[in-house]
């Protein structure tokens, strides 16, 4: 099983039980959200070098802002939806930390709208995938490890120059 995937489809299911009054259910291919409209990102310091992304089309994106605002999804405005984005991944990454061994910090939450697209695995790892449903919409948690991008310590530098 990837990396906390149980603990994460549970925090999420919590988190848009408890915020939004909505129902999310995880579904077995995390790969089916072919346009990440709204990508939110925290990472995690300390212990462990991870990012937490949660991506989602533009109407889950609504759904959420209307649940949290109190407003029309379709008269939100692009602060709104950023601000809720924001918040839900930093709640998402906030409760994920939690479940770490040692010491870990969050950072600040930061999202990008729009066809930002998920983040490359070329500078790092992905651990965890897990995608939902939140009534027809979709939305998707990233697990990512920036570990093998960190710089390497001087006395290893100069080892493998050996």
């Amino acid at each position: 099983m990837p990396f906390h995937e149980t603990e994460i489809q549970q925090l999420v299911t919590d988190i848009w039980s408890t915020m939004l009054g909505l129902d999310s259910h995880p579904c077995d291919q995390p790969d089916w959200l072919n346009r990440d409209d709204w990508t939110g990102s925290v990472k995690i310091h300390g212990a462990r070098e991870l990012t937490v992304t949660l991506s989602c089309s533009d109407q889950m994106a609504r759904l959420a802002t209307s649940a949290m605002f109190d407003v029309d999804a379709d008269a939100a405005t692009a602060e709104q939806l950023r601000d809720t984005w924001g918040e839900l991944t930093n709640m998402v990454a906030g409760a994920f930390k939690s479940l770490l061994p040692g010491i870990c910090f969050l950072g600040l939450p930061s999202v990008t709208d729009f066809g930002a697209g998920e983040p490359s695995a070329v500078n790092h790892r992905i651990l965890t995938k897990v995608g939902f449903h939140c009534g027809a919409e979709q939305l998707r948690v990233t697990i990512l490890d920036r570990r093998s991008t960190l710089r390497k310590p001087a006395n290893e530098l100069t080892e493998s120059l050996r």
